[in-house]
């Protein structure tokens, strides 16, 4: 501890307090889907995967509800910073913890656990494996 936290009486539980605070979205499991009508809470692990939707973004979740936002997918993509996340096509980002398997027949498809198939694109697919096998 240096003189001036002795000093001032700087306790680090707080800061990582104050820390927490200004950046709440690091310690959530959960992200807000606002349309029109509500807000969303919804756990990102219910999440199975988005699809775009012109200016807005389909939320297909494991319950077979899909949630629509006013917010394109790209934005969704920057503010997805968990690693759980990855964008596999220009329409389409699915959830890794969902991901069962990938399939090489005429095109790569990716198969979720639910039974969806989405195609994942050529200039993504490397980078997609590239990216699981550093996780």
């Amino acid at each position: 501890m240096t003189r001036i936290e002795k000093k001032e009486g700087v306790n680090h539980h707080n800061i990582d307090r104050l820390e927490k605070s200004i950046h709440p979205q690091r310690h959530l499991d959960f992200i807000t889907i606002s349309n029109i009508d509500k807000v969303n809470l919804v756990k990102k692990n219910e999440i199975l995967f988005c699809k775009s939707s012109g200016r807005y973004t389909e939320f297909h979740l494991l319950n077979k509800t899909t949630l629509v936002a006013s917010k394109s997918l790209g934005e969704y993509e920057n503010q997805f910073a968990f690693k759980e996340f990855f964008r596999i096509h220009n329409s389409y980002m699915i959830n890794l913890n969902h991901l069962v398997d990938i399939t090489k027949k005429s095109g790569n498809y990716c198969h979720l656990a639910d039974g969806t198939q989405l195609p994942i694109s050529r200039r993504r697919y490397d980078k997609l494996l590239h990216y699981l096998n550093l996780n």
